[in-house]
């Protein structure tokens, strides 16, 4: 979508053609058919249902429409013009399922939610497409299936390459069998057909990180992976517009330049978060060229940065993306989030939360006024944050007597979870408080803007926020010189968001 800023001087030249041009698109533009899906729901949890068709390629924007269930767990939604195929989503209660559908569309849905997936099946107009995505699902991402780890825990180069290539061949097969049996429109068949090769290529890149990863967890000599293995991307890479209603193209456009980076043949590979997003968005800007694929990735881009990069960073992208992007659905969304993120801008007041810690007490971060906090978001089943509690012990000695505090909010939605964690790492003494907030959901962590963890903070003596998104304790000196400048300035800012 073209921007104000981005259209053309009109002209004599050019007024005419437009207009011209403008009265022909009138008489032909497609004005939508309803898309109705009913049905019946076993052992629903909750009173209503609610279905979505996604209008953008970063499901920023939607039509939805929801109804009550009747006593009998019968229900019927329309979306009463639908001009083009689009990705979709049914949800009942904390459940949902995708769907793929096209104008005309009258789908007929039975389920029992107590079996969601397995019992889902679909009946009328569109039914073929949408069974084969429920069966697809089923029979290679559910459970188990549903993570690339299955192809690299305890796996050498070749046995993972070799499992890959399987499930893709696998794959490839369902699809040729399901297509050769029902009666598929060609809009779907050129779905499924970019859905396979983007999906196996996002794969492969998720496998070669977990891989590089493990290697340098178990500190082995990295094993290069078979040539054969990730030699296809590149061309792959090429922009490709037409399939920015494919969340999975959508997804390797973005993941992409992460590859191309943490790969560098120079060996210049980024350290820390700030960097990373910094060189994923001037590759992307290069990448990409002057597409529509250009403005998703760097939207997307910023959007991450936004969540898991300083303030400073998307703050230094922002002029490049506003004279490169021409879409106003993402531009929006971009500057709402970096408006949000503003508030959490060094300098300005962290905000307030009282939660309880390991036994009961209520603990205000207020009570910490005078000393310098440094806030550690984190939960008992995420493995980074674990991998972080060697480097934070260390940490937590060397300021041992300072005016350091070392606030660890845990995200366990149990306490129990939480409790056994804190006794078997040992993380309780001198030095630390340890307070839950239960969930991203909570009041804190919303306060903080947590949609990712671990995710840190330096907060100064006058309670205002000295670095947001602040360095880990493993990253050694540099989170020390920012406690340090913290603990010698009066007030925030001392530390510059980097």
């Amino acid at each position: 979508m073209l921007s104000f800023s981005s259209r053309p001087a009109l002209t004599l030249g050019t007024v005419l053609p437009a207009l011209l041009l403008l009265g022909a698109c009138s008489q032909t533009a497609p004005v939508g058919q309803p898309v109705t899906l009913s049905g019946h729901i076993d052992n629903p949890t909750g009173p209503k249902v609610r279905l979505t068709l996604f209008r953008d390629p970063m499901h920023l924007e939607a039509d939805t429409v929801s109804a009550r269930l009747d006593a009998k767990g019968n229900f019927r939604l329309v979306l009463p013009q639908v001009a083009a195929p689009g990705e979709a989503s049914f949800t009942d209660g904390n459940e949902s399922t995708d769907l793929f559908l096209e104008p005309g569309d009258e789908l007929q849905l039975s389920l029992d939610t107590k079996q969601f997936d397995e019992t889902l099946k679909y009946k009328g107009r569109g039914a073929d497409a949408n069974n084969y995505l429920i069966q697809s699902f089923l029979r290679f991402d559910d459970g188990d299936n549903a993570t690339p780890m299955r192809f690299v825990l305890n796996k050498t180069a070749e046995q993972m390459s070799q499992g890959v290539e399987a499930d893709e061949r696998q794959r490839r097969e369902f699809w040729q069998q399901y297509a050769g049996q029902h009666q598929l429109t060609p809009a779907f068949r050129a779905y499924v057909r970019q859905e396979l090769k983007y999906s196996a290529a996002n794969q492969r890149l998720m496998c070669a990180g977990f891989y590089r990863y493990m290697q340098q967890e178990e500190k082995k000599t990295p094993v290069p992976l078979p040539a054969s293995f990730l030699g296809g991307l590149t061309a792959l890479a090429a922009p490709n517009d037409s399939a920015l209603n494919n969340a999975a193209y959508v997804a390797f456009a973005e993941q992409y330049p992460f590859y191309q980076l943490q790969n560098d043949a120079s060996g210049k590979a980024p350290t820390n978060p700030d960097e990373l997003m910094s060189g994923v968005f001037d590759l992307a800007a290069r990448t990409y060229g002057n597409t529509r694929t250009r403005d998703v990735v760097l939207s997307k881009v910023m959007l991450s940065s936004l969540v898991n990069a300083k303030l400073s960073t998307a703050t230094a992208q922002m002029p490049t993306f506003r004279r490169l992007n021409r879409d106003s659905v993402a531009a929006r969304a971009v500057r709402n989030a970096y408006a949000k993120r503003l508030a959490l801008a060094p300098g300005n007041a962290a905000p307030a939360f009282t939660l309880q810690d390991e036994t009961g007490k209520q603990v205000a971060l207020s009570s910490f006024r005078g000393k310098v906090v440094y806030l550690d978001f984190w939960a008992s089943w995420c493995g980074p944050c674990l991998a972080e509690v060697p480097a934070a012990k260390e940490l937590k000695q060397k300021f041992a007597g300072r005016d350091v505090v070392f606030l660890y909010v845990s995200l366990d939605e149990k306490e129990e979870d939480w409790q056994k964690i804190l006794a078997k790492q040992q993380l309780l003494g001198h030095g630390s408080v340890h307070l839950r907030a239960q969930g991203f959901e909570s009041a804190a962590a919303k306060a903080y803007q947590v949609q990712a963890i671990p995710s840190y903070f330096i907060i100064g003596r006058d309670g205002r926020v000295v670095a947001d998104r602040a360095a880990r304790p493993s990253s050694g000196a540099e989170i020390v010189k920012d406690l340090e400048a913290a603990l010698a300035a009066p007030a925030a800012g001392a530390v510059a968001a980097r």
